[in-house]
């Protein structure tokens, strides 16, 4: 046994270790033969057809050709039994997983009874489909109580019928995107078919596929199986200087498919799109950030931490991304995880320019203004020009952190710069009558400008305050004609600001330390209460320890949520093991345990 710690508690627990006369042995028993196996259920069956076909099938992406030596068993309730029936149990224990990763127990003389690897009359493998399966550890001998679930199909106690662990006169098949057990029945991770409508319905022999899973894509004995990331979340980035950002987290695998942090283990490629269109990545090619694949998807890029940031989005906008598990020879998963998020939005945010408006003091040109760009030159006007493109009223009082972004560049000559910036917080309605006040940096800048490429500008409004100010482009020219107007365009511009702080998310447990098969209550919590349902999306280093929900939500009205956390049996003798757990939410800062 091991114990699970929160790495982040200050309390720190002292390693536990076997007290009991059989240290030493043990310790060299394990030194000189196989670690323990990953194992888990991929599919149980009750063929329509053929009732002696039925089968329980197990895999194990770390362990092929090996023998079981754990006190492991596959256990099932009857029916609506809430007590395992233990003379229908099978002991894995001495048993040889097969060299494909698979472990099939089979009914004697059943149609596949060459692809199983033993045979047996144990209830177990004879379920009609109403009945729960489990895989569980537990000393010998096996007794109703003595047992740890390691793996599970099903809820002990309900009667499958009618539930969405049914697999009546068909079967239930594990998710692809599995990689572990689940001590906990979680119907996302099952394809199940049945005579009640369920899935692709009735299901025959012929349709049966013992020791063959859709989560395994080449031999697990091989070391070049790539399984896709998991637990992939994205939610909007915490603020600042962020509405174009959404923050990602997930989890790696190694080459045989075992789920493991990122760190330690293979890259994760994430694409990004609006349309939810993705093209495959090619084995073999590296991709560059801003890269678009064949078919669809904008490479984010490859990242090897997680949490992660995903940049250059467009504020309010809904992405879909898609996440590919990367060796360190560019081979990419089969298979991929896809979420949908949405970037925030500004708390200041004017985009475009047709909201601006173009005064002109001098001149019979004026600004030409579109959505995305205006322009202003002065060639064959009445006089010099004097032209000014000035801004909605915008409330600094209100917002932190502003910025103003835009692209400028210019074209033909004139002996005068031709394009100055300013702001004021007291605009008569007349630029002639109203004080200005210069941005000097950028203005210096445009001074020295001499090239017709595009540049990026960005002016720092944060020291600025008021209720009304306004930003104002003032264009001039020494004359009319060639040598003495000269043409400037401005384009992408926006206006930001951020709320002067997002909340942060604050997770804390009741105890710093739970064993395997125990459990402790977590708490996230945030500084107030929400004025409307928050969904909180959680990630954690490594799913083969502990268990817990992929989101949680802090109700209307209240400033908190508890939820559970389980150690998981992973049946490896480890000593205790740190792990972490992190929350992110849309405008808010994320927080960890």
């Amino acid at each position: 046994m091991k114990k699970i710690i929160n790495q982040n508690q200050t309390i720190q627990a002292s390693v536990q270790s076997f007290v009991c006369l059989f240290t030493l042995f043990c310790a060299c028993l394990l030194a000189t033969s196989a670690s323990a196996q990953t194992l888990f259920i991929t599919e149980v069956a009750d063929p329509n057809d053929a009732t002696g076909d039925r089968f329980v099938e197990l895999y194990s992406p770390d362990g092929a050709g090996q023998t079981i030596t754990d006190d492991l068993y596959l256990v099932r309730w009857t029916n609506g039994s809430a007590t395992i029936t233990v003379s229908s149990n099978i002991s894995l224990k001495d048993k040889v997983i097969g060299t494909d990763g698979f472990l099939v127990f089979g009914k004697t003389g059943a149609s596949y009874e060459s692809q199983y690897d033993y045979t047996s009359s144990a209830s177990v493998v004879d379920s009609n489909g109403d009945d729960n399966i489990a895989l569980v550890s537990s000393s010998d001998p096996l007794t109703t109580t003595s047992f740890t679930i390691i793996d599970i199909f099903g809820v002990p106690g309900e009667d499958g019928s009618g539930t969405g662990h049914e697999f009546e006169d068909g079967r239930a098949e594990r998710k692809a995107f599995v990689t572990g057990p689940n001590s906990t029945w979680d119907v996302n991770e099952w394809d199940v078919d049945n005579d009640s409508g369920g899935g692709a319905g009735i299901q025959n022999a012929a349709d049966m596929t013992p020791s063959s899973w859709i989560g395994v894509t080449s031999d697990p004995g091989s070391g070049d199986t790539i399984s896709a990331p998991a637990n992939f979340v994205a939610a909007a980035a915490a603020a600042p200087y962020n509405q174009d950002t959404l923050s990602v987290s997930f989890l790696g695998n190694d080459a045989s498919g075992n789920t493991i942090p990122l760190d330690v283990g293979n890259s994760v490629l994430i694409l990004y799109s609006t349309t939810n269109a993705f093209g495959s990545p090619v084995d073999g090619t590296s991709y560059s950030v801003g890269q678009t694949l064949t078919d669809g998807g904008t490479v984010a890029g490859i990242f090897t931490n997680s949490p992660a940031s995903v940049s250059g989005l467009i504020p309010g906008t809904n992405y879909y991304l898609s996440a590919y598990t990367v060796d360190g020879s560019s081979n990419y998963s089969a298979a991929s995880q896809t979420v949908q998020a949405s970037t925030d939005t500004y708390a200041l945010q004017v985009t475009g320019l047709d909201t601006w408006t173009a005064v002109s003091v001098a001149s019979s040109k004026n600004w030409s203004i579109s959505s995305t760009s205006a322009s202003m030159g002065n060639y064959g006007a009445d006089v010099a020009a004097e032209d000014w493109l000035i801004s909605p009223e915008l409330d600094l009082d209100a917002t932190a952190e502003e910025i103003f972004e835009f692209t400028y560049r210019s074209a033909y000559s004139d002996t005068v710069t031709g394009l100055e910036v300013f702001y004021t917080n007291n605009y008569t309605g007349d630029p002639s009558t109203t004080t200005w006040t210069a941005f000097t940096a950028l203005n210096t800048e445009l001074t020295d400008y001499s090239s017709s490429s595009s540049v990026d500008a960005s002016i720092d409004l944060s020291t600025l305050t008021g209720t009304a100010t306004r930003i104002a482009f003032k264009y001039t020219s020494s004359g009319t004609g060639s040598g003495s107007t000269r043409n400037w365009y401005i384009n992408d511009p926006l206006i930001r600001g951020n709320n002067a702080s997002d909340p942060a998310i604050i997770l804390s447990a009741a105890s710093a330390s739970f064993a395997e098969n125990g459990s402790t209550t977590a708490t996230l919590a945030v500084p107030s209460n929400v004025a409307t349902d928050t969904v909180f999306y959680l990630s954690g280093n490594d799913s083969s320890e502990f268990s817990f929900p992929a989101t949680v939500t802090i109700p209307n009205g209240s400033d908190s949520v508890d939820f559970q956390l389980s150690g998981l049996t992973d049946g490896v003798t480890d000593g205790d093991v740190g792990v972490t757990l992190t929350a992110i939410a849309a405008r808010h800062t994320s927080g960890s345990l």
